[in-house]
């Protein structure tokens, strides 16, 4: 990989962070609300589960323990990323009793690209930003909020050549949370459909 700036890695360590999955998790969960309605509780409910707590749990474990916000090692991520997991399983059986609609999708969307991402990350370190735009991208694709979708799509990308020139993640890593988070929301909304049909 060519040298790169000092003032590139600035700016690509700014994009990981304002992208990072709990920022991106937090303007989902706003977005789709506002167009796709719901009570205030519903809403409060996605902003925790999908932004708050995933932004403090593994920002609180990073302090605690002395270890950089992006966790470099992948030996690092396992105990806090496991606490979010349990975090979108909650939210996601909460969803499916209260409001087994949009927000229910959102969440097993979340829960499933967590399990799968925590699961690669036992064979190498598969890129969490890829999957926390990639995966959210799709979700919006599928609620109909194609805009924000192709605006989400587009700074997927960004962020990826940004973890790439940071050095955090080769192109193998990028490309493994790419296809993951694809794949992985698609069988959620499948699922999604599967498990809403009984309900009708």
């Amino acid at each position: 990989m060519a040298r790169v700036s000092d003032m590139s890695k600035n700016i690509a360590t700014d994009l990981s962070l304002i992208f990072s999955a709990p920022f991106v998790g937090l303007y989902v969960a706003i977005r789709t609300w506002l167009y796709l309605g719901g009570d205030y509780l519903t809403l409060i409910v996605m902003v925790l589960s999908l932004a708050i707590f995933p932004l403090i749990i593994p920002t609180a474990w990073a302090l605690r323990h002395g270890i950089e916000w992006d966790y470099p090692e992948k030996n690092q991520r396992f105990k806090p990323f496991l606490l979010v997991i349990l975090n979108y399983f909650f939210s996601t059986l909460f969803f499916s009793i209260h409001y087994p609609d949009y927000p229910f999708f959102l969440s097993l969307a979340y829960l499933m690209n967590g399990v799968i991402a925590i699961m690669l990350n036992f064979w190498t370190k598969v890129s969490l930003h890829t999957i926390g735009t990639v995966g959210p991208a799709l979700t919006l694709y599928y609620l109909g909020l194609n805009i924000d979708a192709i605006v989400l799509f587009i700074i997927a990308f960004i962020i990826m050549y940004s973890r790439y020139v940071l050095g955090r993640h080769n192109l193998m890593q990028l490309t493994l949370g790419f296809i993951s988070a694809i794949t992985t929301t698609t069988l959620s909304w499948m699922l999604y459909h599967y498990l809403t049909s009984f309900a009708t």
